[in-house]
């Protein structure tokens, strides 16, 4: 008996081109996303790179970059770069340098007004599910809301011990490069203050012995005369 086959490996030549422009269509698109993919990570790398050399030429700065530094660390090299380079190779496929402003900025303004409704109507919802509860169910409630503000206390006040000795630690830090920086910049003016004095005194000096020069030789032309 023939073997059997089923009905799909026998297409139309309409429906055999229409198969090929889907596959086609849909290996252009896995290429543009490829091509997408390779320049956003270059626009990353590249935005990390430039963070990472600017601020080490702001910490490479005498005074300013002692002063910077601890600003400085407040923005994480890696976040940064990422979000600078998305965003400069969002407006260049856009055309606009600020497309990445007016267009995501709003969109992420819209969501996170959106999440925090959405975390206010749950936390009306969880009032007035507490409210509701009575008895046992009451209590273990309030032992809990107790304990939260207990944990809440807590970590207030190791946040306001760590605030407290980190200015304690910084501001020493700071005093002292600041006199160190200003020793330097002195002893840098009195090292140039002494080559200038030296050099007056050879400048003096070189005058005399011109002037005695032009005295033996003035001299000299009377004698013979």
């Amino acid at each position: 008996m023939p073997s059997k086959q089923s009905s799909s490996e026998f297409l139309l030549p309409w429906e055999q081109q229409q198969n090929r422009r889907q596959k086609r269509k849909q290996q252009q698109s896995d290429s543009a996303d490829v091509v997408q993919y390779v320049k956003y990570g270059a626009g990353i790398a590249a935005g990390i790179t430039v963070v990472g050399w600017i601020k080490r030429k702001i910490q490479g700065i005498p005074v300013v970059g002692i002063l910077a530094t601890p600003f400085l660390c407040l923005m994480p090299t890696v976040l940064l770069g990422t979000a600078v380079g998305a965003a400069v190779v969002y407006g260049i496929d856009e055309g606009d340098p600020m497309a990445a402003q007016k267009k995501v900025l709003p969109k992420v303004h819209k969501r996170l007004k959106a999440a925090s409704t959405e975390v206010a109507a749950v936390a009306t919802d969880l009032g007035r599910s507490l409210k509701d509860i009575h008895g046992q169910h009451l209590a273990a409630a309030e032992m809990a809301a107790r304990e939260g503000q207990v944990a809440i206390a807590r970590m207030a006040s190791s946040l306001d011990a760590a605030a407290a000795e980190a200015e304690a630690t910084l501001a020493p830090a700071v005093e002292r490069h600041v006199k160190l920086a200003k020793k330097q910049l002195d002893r840098h003016a009195g090292e140039y203050n002494g080559w200038l004095q030296q050099q007056q005194q050879q400048q003096q000096q070189q005058q005399q012995q011109h002037g005695r020069s032009r005295q033996l030789l003035l001299s000299g032309t009377s004698s013979d005369g």
